[in-house]
């Protein structure tokens, strides 16, 4: 519906395959779409505008644990996330989560499965020049039990520093601090673990 009433543009990604991407057409459009997503996840977490601004900047400001008691709040405020069944749960926090930091976008560059290292991050925010100097790397886990969500967030940190997700941030220049966030959900509770790296230490 999108594609045909012109919210999106079709790209071409292999011609001779028929495999097309969409973007955005113009700044007026991404503008609509900005502020409908904020409208959105405003109206999940029940919570203000200008609240929610400067709670989604603890991430990149490097305030980890006050973002995950905030989130932690805000989730159980929120309506209810038991609606997409738990086969479909990672899909919807990962939607979620993705929403909620677009706010970040005039800072970062915001990727959503783009494939680094031996496999696809969940979300690389990468810092625009001038803007930051401090790249993010998050991945999401869901469990059906609370018993196991402290050591599905650390598995979700495993794996990305097994997998190496910090491949491609590295190739940027001004990025001089990693940070590798891991969330794990279960229902409406959340926790994460977390490590902040120098860029040179994985440059070495």
């Amino acid at each position: 519906m999108l594609l045909f009433s012109g919210y999106l543009n079709p790209t071409v990604v292999s011609a001779e395959r028929h495999i097309y991407g969409l973007s955005i057409p113009n700044q007026e459009v991404k503008y609509i779409y900005e502020t409908r997503v904020l409208q959105w996840v405003t109206d999940q977490l029940n919570i203000d505008s200008s609240k929610y601004y400067s709670f989604v900047h603890l991430l990149p400001a490097g305030h980890i644990e006050t973002f995950k008691e905030q989130l932690q709040t805000l989730l159980y405020r929120a309506t209810s996330f038991f609606q997409t069944g738990s086969t479909k749960a990672e899909l919807f926090y990962s939607g979620f989560m993705l929403g909620m930091l677009h706010m970040l976008c005039a800072d970062y560059s915001i990727e959503s499965e783009r494939e680094t290292g031996s496999g696809r991050a969940d979300m690389l925010l990468i810092p625009q020049v001038g803007r930051n100097d401090n790249a993010l790397i998050i991945e999401y886990k869901t469990t059906k039990t609370l018993e196991n969500l402290d050591a599905v967030a650390q598995a979700g940190l495993a794996q990305i520093i097994a997998k190496q997700y910090h491949t491609k941030v590295k190739t940027y220049p001004h990025v001089r601090k990693i940070t590798s966030i891991a969330l794990a959900f279960c229902g409406k509770e959340v926790t994460l673990a977390y490590r902040v790296d120098e860029v040179n230490a994985y440059r070495e």
